[in-house]
């Protein structure tokens, strides 16, 4: 055990330590890549490469739920696609370094919070390492708690649950891409504003794309009826919006029109649940309850900790408010899908009890 120890703590520790250090030197690049391209604007003559790094490593810490502070402003919205990479790398390096024990998992976690603090240290004055650090250990301890094992209970309530998952980003990804079709024009009105040459573009796009996840789960928020808000005082639902002056960006242009109200889509994610019931069914009665009630937490607890992660300020004064109400998004949308769900599951074992029930009665003589 004495020399099994080290190695163990060696492998939890380069299982987390490798992608965070990677994972920092392309946010940093890809911010020194910003500088490279605008350093001609006049407004950028104090600014050296330096600085832009700083404000790499300030935005990376940001993907772990380290705010930052800038001119009395506190942006506190994650770059979700960098921290959906990170999570994966995660999981992935746990799973290949076989980093599944409750000691390997703590370690783990406790090596995230320490390189990543360290790294944030680079950041800007405004950051807050520590907090940055403080999500880095939980994105590797709950990366951890899903590369061990599964009891069978979760693992039967998982089978009935990741096509309800699949499902929905479905729904989310429709329903984004009808918003960019139908808003296009308004998309590259926003875009030409700023009369950006090529280089520009592509960069000022991906740094859109970060935030791509946190688009797609205002998308899913909006087919579930619960809708979002993009500032306070405005609201963006099926039911009807309220807008506001918003931010000159871009994919900022497809969002809802007040003219639209489209109260029937709230039946797509319980059509989804329904249907994925009835194909994932089981005999029996008490199985389906079972599984299905694990299920429909699971679901519960996932979409709203998205919704609490797809939210945060992106600006000063309304930009504070900036996303969903997490606990109202899970309970409604598990009430519709997860409910549907539940609806699909114990439909066919209820008509076959009833059906048995009934051939009984026949077969008694009278």
């Amino acid at each position: 055990m004495s020399t099994d120890y080290p190695r163990r703590t060696f492998a939890a520790d380069t299982a987390v330590i490798q992608p965070i250090v990677f994972s920092w030197i392309a946010t940093a690049l890809v911010a020194i890549l910003c500088y490279t391209v605008t350093a001609s604007s006049p407004a950028l003559s104090a600014v050296t490469w330096q600085d832009s790094a700083r404000l790499g490593t300030s935005l990376w810490l940001l993907a772990f739920g380290g705010p930052l502070e800038i001119g009395g402003a506190t942006i506190g919205m994650m770059p979700l696609l960098v921290s959906a990479v990170f999570g994966f790398a995660i999981y992935r390096w746990m799973r290949r370094y076989e980093i599944t024990g409750w000691l390997d998992i703590g370690i783990s976690g406790l090596a995230a919070f320490l390189v990543t603090t360290l790294i944030g240290l680079i950041g800007l004055p405004g950051s807050i390492p520590a907090l940055g650090g403080l999500g880095a250990a939980v994105i590797t301890v709950i990366c951890g708690l899903l590369a061990r094992p599964k009891p069978p209970w979760l693992s039967r309530a998982w089978a009935i649950t990741w096509p309800v998952m699949l499902a929905l980003s479905g729904l989310a990804i429709g329903a984004l891409a009808v918003s960019l079709v139908t808003g296009w024009d308004r998309v590259q009105e926003i875009q030409n504003y700023y009369l950006l040459g090529g280089l520009s573009t592509v960069v000022f796009a991906i740094a859109q794309l970060l935030f791509l996840p946190n688009v797609l789960i205002w998308a899913l928020a909006y087919v579930s009826g619960v809708g979002f808000a993009v500032g306070e005082g405005t609201a963006f639902s099926p039911f009807g919006v309220s807008a506001a002056p918003l931010p000159a960006l871009p994919i900022l242009g497809a969002l809802p029109t007040p003219d639209l109200t489209l109260p029937w889509i709230i039946a797509l994610p319980i059509a989804c649940g329904i249907g994925i019931g009835l194909w994932r069914t089981k005999p029996s009665l008490k199985e389906s309850a079972r599984d299905g009630g694990i299920a429909f937490l699971i679901i519960l607890i996932s979409t709203a900790l998205v919704g609490a992660l797809a939210s945060g300020g992106i600006g000063p004064g309304r930009m504070t408010a900036v996303g969903i109400v997490p606990p109202l998004f899970g309970i409604v949308l598990a009430a519709e899908a997860g409910g549907g769900l539940l609806l699909g599951l114990l439909f066919r074992p209820t008509v076959e009890k009833i059906r048995e029930s009934r051939s009984k009665d026949d077969s008694l003589p009278e």
